[in-house]
Order: C-alpha cells, then structure tokens, then sequence
C-alpha cells in the first residue's frame, strides 16, 4: 500500500548485459541512451548510420554462457 507502484520494465533495455559485447558496443549502448533525451540527433544519427550501413544491433552479438562476465580486462587492454 505505502510502496510505489509502476509498469513491468521493457526487458529490452537490458538486452545488451546478456550479451558478450565489447568496449565498442558499450560505449555505443551509452551513446544511444544519451540520444534518447535528443530525439532529433537521435533520428539524424540513425538515419547516417543506415545511410552508411553502420546499424548498430546489439542482437548480433552472442549471448553469455552461465557465469561468463561480459568482457575481460584482457579485452579492455587490447582496445576491442
């Protein structure tokens, strides 16, 4: 009764911490959360992606096995 009550959250906001991504594609989830408060950045970074056939997907990425971590710090040194 006291506690806040709202909607179930979309479960596709999370989709890329069930992925193995890398560095790229995080920094990519970020950028892209940051255009959601620019709706028409977001619009105009979208349509140059697809213009240069760079779409960001982050379903293309494999999802992680059981208790495998998301990236290693040997990943984040190389740069990937």
């Amino acid at each position: 009764e006291d506690e806040p009550v709202r909607s179930a959250l979309d479960t596709s906001d999370f989709e890329f911490e069930r992925r193995k991504i890398k560095i790229k594609a995080l920094r990519e989830e970020l950028w892209l959360e940051v255009l959601h408060y620019y709706p028409e950045k977001r619009e105009e970074y979208l349509r140059e992606q697809q213009e240069n056939d760079q779409r960001y997907n982050v379903s293309s990425y494999r999802l992680l096995a059981p208790g495998e971590p998301q990236y290693s710090s040997e990943e984040e040194d190389n740069g990937s």
